[in-house]
């Protein structure tokens, strides 16, 4: 259960380690980008900028307001309601055509889940497991944000040449 709960770990790190590849692939530029006058695409400092510190923006929040929930409706409960919150962001994230903002605003909220997961997981799992291998299950938190931090910049690399005209990169 302590590994499975540390799954909570993957989302952030995958959020945070995908979002650099995505700026620089044509499609998503290509949709969501300005238009030089030369006919290529690029994002202004202000629109990148935006797009990458949401996520940190609704972390900052999300932990904030994880813990006063967790404690009125229960810790499994509240990993329950943020994954779900996560989940809509997706949601949101890709039913955007090409609307910046909307990918913005689904990052913000993104990042509540993301908040709050890192918040609620660790306690979660620091509460519920065994005190011979509590150090070694909370660990496994940490190691999965490593992991996926790694597994979005292989996922980003193998996407950017074979899905080049397409959504299916980002």
């Amino acid at each position: 259960m302590g590994i499975l709960i540390s799954m909570g770990g993957f989302i952030f790190g995958y959020d945070t380690g995908q979002i650099s590849g995505f700026l620089a692939m044509p499609d998503f530029l290509r949709r969501f980008g300005l238009r030089h006058s030369d006919g290529t695409f690029y994002f202004s400092n202000v629109r990148s900028g935006l797009i990458v510190a949401m996520l940190s923006i609704g972390t900052l929040i999300g932990a904030l307001v994880a813990a006063p929930i967790a404690y009125f409706i229960g810790r499994r409960l509240s990993v329950t309601f943020w994954c779900v919150v996560f989940c809509i962001s997706n949601i949101v994230m890709i039913s955007s055509d090409y609307h910046w903002y909307q990918i913005m605003m689904g990052r913000w909220v993104a990042g509540l889940g993301v908040g709050a997961l890192s918040l609620l997981v660790p306690m979660y799992m620091a509460e519920t497991s065994p005190r011979h291998i509590r150090g070694a299950l909370i660990s496994t938190y940490q190691l999965f944000i490593t992991f996926s931090i790694f597994l979005a910049a292989c996922i980003n690399f193998g996407t950017y040449e074979h899905q080049r005209g397409n959504s299916g990169s980002w």
